[in-house]
């Protein structure tokens, strides 16, 4: 699903491209602004990639496709994107800017002002970095202070963090804070280490559901002991 949104983009550029080359032809008006076409291009372009890059990082991390509102553990990459697509936003407002007086006939006159291209992008880049940038370490920062005081790096933290990656999509787990639909709730049919350990080998059964071996070897094994004993508490 990010591969198609990569794809759009894409398409989006081209069509952005083919716009800028054919509206003088069609229309016999020159741009009205040469500069605020540029200005669109480096908005469009830091926004756009911007905002997909994260969501490539999150299918590659494997979260669930076609999700409304995905799993809590992706929620950190989705507040990244936020600042990118503020900027794609802008970037599009200067184009209807542009072409609306593109349309008018209007053209720029030669001591009028308008923003330095390059300087609108850079400044814009450093902007969507530092705020995508706190974003990522507020969100960490929460992350460690509602980690239920346990040590980071400890076991049950380790297993807690398979299960976010591995299950909490799927499976409700209060201790987990996930809230997944798809396969059993946990908490509700609190099954011992051995029977979850069982699951993880066997999977489940038809179309879409939980694979054979989703976790192996000793983290499969502290998996189950960790959802054995925090299942329904």
């Amino acid at each position: 699903g990010h591969f198609h949104h990569m794809a759009l983009l894409n398409i989006g550029l081209v069509v952005f491209g083919g716009v800028y080359a054919f509206m003088p032809k069609l229309t016999g008006n020159e741009w009205y602004s040469e500069k605020l076409g540029n200005t669109h291009m480096w908005l469009t372009v830091i926004g756009g990639y911007g905002m997909i890059t994260p969501m490539l990082v999150q299918g590659l991390e494997g979260a669930p496709r076609r999700y409304a509102v995905l799993p809590q553990e992706y929620d950190t990459l989705s507040q990244v994107t936020v600042p990118f697509v503020v900027l794609t936003v802008i970037g599009q407002l200067v184009f209807a800017y542009n072409l609306a007086r593109t349309l008018h006939g209007d053209r720029r006159r030669s001591n009028e002002t308008v923003m330095n291209s390059f300087a609108v992008g850079g400044a814009a880049a450093i902007s969507a970095i530092v705020i995508a940038a706190t974003a990522f370490a507020v969100d960490k920062g929460g992350e460690r202070a509602t980690s239920g005081g346990q040590p980071i790096g400890s076991p049950d933290q380790a297993a807690a963090e398979v299960f976010a990656s591995k299950c909490g999509s799927c499976h409700t787990l209060a201790a987990a804070q996930s809230t997944g639909t798809v396969g059993p709730n946990l908490d509700a049919l609190k099954p011992d280490s051995a029977r979850v350990l069982a699951a993880i080998k066997n999977g489940g059964v038809g179309s879409g559901a939980m694979p054979k071996d989703i976790v192996v070897g000793e983290d499969a094994q502290a998996l189950a002991d960790y959802v054995g004993d925090v299942a329904g508490k």
